[in-house]
């Protein structure tokens, strides 16, 4: 036996085994890898619409993201008020959408 079969070999034998994944398991891995990629684009977009730089998107910075970012309607197109009202209130993790605070 050659150096070389024999490095390939220890190469084998220290090599960890494979495991074999589940398709829930792919399935959850690559919606976390989604989830992960969506934040780092939120985190670049942020800067560029909150206007006033207290790091949260007031709707009418909501209004201007979403319309800029809309591909399937014309260029400009604003979204209707029941679509920026429905995700601000799902973005409203403080409880205080319109006042609506408990302190």
């Amino acid at each position: 036996m050659t150096i070389f079969s024999q490095s390939i070999l220890k190469a084998k034998h220290d090599a960890p085994s494979r495991t074999t994944v589940s398709d829930a398991s792919k399935d959850r891995i690559r919606a976390d890898l989604e989830a992960a990629s969506q934040m780092v684009r939120a985190k670049k977009l942020l800067p560029k619409y909150d206007e006033n730089k207290d790091g949260f998107l007031d709707r009418g910075e909501v209004v201007k993201l979403l319309t800029d970012l809309d591909t399937s309607t014309p260029p400009g197109t604003k979204p209707e008020e029941e679509e920026i009202d429905f995700i601000m209130k799902q973005a409203d993790v403080e409880g205080t959408w319109l006042g609506q605070a408990d302190g």
